[in-house]
């Protein structure tokens, strides 16, 4: 039988590990459990990760790189800069409903890399995926013809705290029916700083030039 090479034992243990966490929960995922998942003797994982830390920043990663984000192809801006913002977060609440353990993955995760010295190097990489995301969806709406009074930087920063928020609140338990209102709520910070210049597409056309052209053939 062909020795697996190292990167794909990694990546097979990294996923093996996200099987336990979704059914048990990130304390659950131990060295033994995590291999036993992978069908793999405990000394691979030894030899895949130089120490847990290092595997903790490989599951991180990963877990940032599969993030559903696809809601973004969603956003058909509105005339109303509030309402297209309100509607921007609805469809991140949506995306968070619809995969739940994600939310709580990721807050255990933050948590982790928080409490660990040795991995406070990561948490950049939690908040830069949040600005990203936000950068993109404002970036989306200035595309419309919307005008900011502050940086796109800056908006992304103050939208992907917001996001953390809403995502924290719905991961500890609360009434998502709140977390949907504090989200229309805290949509006016960001409304306040931008305004509609120049339409320069309608709502059905900015959507298809969003998803780009339908290809030959497609259902």
């Amino acid at each position: 039988m062909a020795r697996m090479p190292i990167s794909e034992r990694r990546e097979a243990l990294v996923h093996a590990a996200l099987a336990v966490i979704g059914r048990d929960h990130l304390t659950a995922a131990t060295t033994r459990a995590i291999c036993a998942e992978a069908e793999m003797p405990l000394a691979s994982f030894h030899y895949a990760f130089e120490s847990y830390n290092d595997f903790v920043a490989a599951l991180i990663n990963e877990v940032l790189k599969t993030e559903n984000f696809s809601f973004l192809d969603q956003i058909v801006p509105e005339d109303d800069l509030l309402e297209s913002i309100r509607a921007g977060f609805r469809l991140f609440l949506d995306n968070l409903v619809s995969e739940p353990g994600r939310a709580s993955l990721m807050l255990e995760l933050w948590l982790l890399v928080n409490r660990t010295p040795e991995l406070k190097h990561l948490t950049p990489l939690i908040n830069e995926r949040f600005k990203e995301i936000s950068a993109q969806a404002l970036t989306t709406l200035e595309s419309y013809g919307f005008e900011w009074d502050t940086s796109i930087e800056e908006l992304s920063f103050q939208a992907s705290l917001i996001a953390n928020g809403l995502a924290m609140g719905y991961a500890v338990g609360a009434d998502i029916e709140d977390i949907y209102r504090a989200a229309d709520g805290l949509s006016n910070g960001i409304a306040a700083q931008g305004r509609l210049v120049s339409k320069s597409l309608t709502a059905e056309s900015f959507s298809g030039a969003a998803r780009g052209p339908v290809r030959s053939g497609a259902a």
